[in-house]
Formats: structure tokens, C-alpha cells, sequence
């Protein structure tokens, strides 16, 4: 009887401390997370919706090793040759929505890719560079990001880079078409790039920078093209899957390198291109306050 009743107290105890222990150790499981960002959204009353995706279960670690914008010092910056373009003048004349996918029926803006690595940077200037080339009358563009990563440019690596250096070098440059460089999703030696690619290289006549302020930026959208910035990631973001993304939940967990394509005043947003894979957000696009 003794041990019987030993044996029952054991399994009730063990139950208990199990059940006890559940929350605690799913709580950061992808479904966990996910609840708590779905929780925050709704007493927050935010405008967008969270949902599972091929980022969002991804561990912590692994999702802050895609964040690779790295925030350029201010002599980098205030030395460049760019010059800074301010047309916030022109604000006034612009529509009410803009969006480079649809302008008169046509997209200029070259299709979503997904990163493998921290190489941000390099896919939203590539990105701004297929745009700008499809605005020129050269549609269909696939350039190639991995001469990039590669040693051939010293802007960055799998590791982070910097926005006005990688302006610079494609300006200087250029980078070839895919299939000379394809995507490795690491670093690389620029050997690895076909003989000739300085030959194949698409390089930019300039860039200008654009000053920080909404009027600023729609107007340099709606007047020059894309736009290749740089934004601060928290952790609610990674599960991201349609609306209008504020802040909700998390810590802040590094930068990121994304390409502007349009804004729409009603919603009080911008339209921006993302490089995790069209399986996030709205086919691989959202839309920030």
C-alpha cells in the first residue's frame, strides 16, 4: 500500500512540475513567439498581422545573422561625393499613391530574392540598380549580388556592409549579370567571378543621398527612382505577414538593408521590398508606417 501510494504521489508530482514547466520551456518556440507578437498587436491596436513564415521559425540567432545593414559612420556619410538631394519642394505636386510595380501598367521593380546570409546591403543596392536600369529602358535585369559578397568589393560581406560604400562601387564598378556570379550565400573570393566580368558589369553614371524625412523621400521616390535605405529590426518583425507594420513586440535586433518602391498617404505608409523570399510578408514586399 505504502509503495502504491509512493508510486501514485511520484506520478502526480511529475505531472504537476511538467505542466508547470510547459509554458516556460515553449515559450520560445516560433509558435510562442508568434502568440506573444499577436498578443502585443492586439492591445496595441496595430494595423498589420502576424503569421507563421519560412523567417519567423527560424531560431533568434539565425534571423539577427540576415539583419547585415551596418550604420555608416558620420565621416562616411558627410564625405561622400554624392550630392544630398532635398526636393521636398516639389512635395506638394506629388499623388496621393505611388508605387514603381504599377506605373501605367508596367513594373520596374526586378523580382523578390531571398538572402542566406547577412548580404542586406548587397541585394537592396542590386535591387535599386535593376530598377534604375528597367526605368532606362533595359527591363529584366538579374544582377548579381554574390560579386558583391565577393572580394571583388570591400563595401561588406556575409557579415553586414554598408549602404554608401556599395553605392559607390557600383557606381565605380558595376556588378555583371547572375550567371556570371551566381548566388552562393557566403563569402567568396572574387576569382570565383566569371574572367570578364569587369567587362559584363553594370556600372551607375551617380547616386545621391536622400535627407530623412517622409516629404524628402517621396519626392525622391516619385522623381528619381527606388530607394536604398536602411531600417532597425525588432524582433516582431521576422513574423510579419500583411498590413501596415509598427512597432508591437521585442527587442531591437540589428539593421537592415530594404528597397523603397512606393508609398500610399491614405494609409500613411511606404511600399517596400524585402530579400527574405516571397514567402514573407506580401509576397516578399510590406508596408511601414
Amino acid at each position: 500500500m505504502m509503495r502504491k501510494r509512493f508510486f501514485t504521489g511520484l506520478c502526480l508530482s511529475l505531472f504537476l512540475t511538467l505542466f508547470f514547466l510547459t509554458p516556460n520551456a515553449t515559450a520560445d518556440t516560433a509558435d510562442g513567439r508568434l502568440h506573444k507578437v499577436r498578443q502585443a498587436i492586439k492591445a496595441g491596436g496595430a494595423r498589420w498581422q502576424a503569421a507563421s513564415n519560412p523567417i519567423s521559425r527560424l531560431r533568434p540567432e539565425t534571423q539577427r545573422k540576415l539583419l547585415g545593414w551596418i550604420p555608416s559612420a558620420q565621416s562616411e556619410l558627410y564625405t561622400s561625393d554624392a550630392p544630398l538631394l532635398d526636393e521636398t519642394l516639389y512635395a506638394a505636386a506629388l499623388p496621393d499613391r505611388f508605387d514603381w510595380r504599377n506605373v501605367n501598367g508596367k513594373n520596374y521593380i526586378s523580382a523578390v530574392k531571398r538572402q542566406r546570409c547577412g548580404d542586406c546591403w548587397a541585394f537592396a543596392a542590386i535591387g535599386a540598380r535593376e530598377a534604375r536600369l528597367a526605368l532606362d529602358g533595359q527591363p529584366g535585369e538579374d544582377l548579381s549580388e554574390q560579386l558583391l559578397v565577393s572580394s571583388c568589393c570591400s563595401s561588406g560581406s556575409c557579415d553586414g556592409g554598408y549602404i554608401v560604400a556599395t553605392s559607390r562601387f557600383i557606381r565605380d564598378s558595376g556588378s555583371p549579370g547572375e550567371g556570371c556570379y551566381p548566388y552562393l550565400g557566403r563569402d567568396s573570393d572574387c576569382s570565383e567571378a566569371c574572367s570578364n566580368w569587369r567587362t559584363l558589369a553594370r556600372k551607375m553614371s551617380g547616386y545621391t543621398r536622400v535627407n530623412q524625412t517622409v516629404s524628402a523621400l517621396k519626392s525622391a521616390l516619385y522623381t528619381r527612382g527606388p530607394i536604398n535605405v536602411g531600417m532597425m529590426v525588432y524582433a516582431d518583425f521576422s513574423s510579419y505577414s500583411s498590413g501596415i507594420y509598427e512597432y508591437a513586440y521585442g527587442q531591437r535586433e540589428g539593421g537592415h538593408a530594404v528597397l523603397i518602391v512606393g508609398y500610399d498617404d491614405d494609409q500613411q505608409c511606404f511600399i517596400v521590398k524585402n530579400s527574405w523570399g516571397t514567402g514573407w510578408g506580401e509576397g516578399g514586399f510590406f508596408r511601414i508606417a
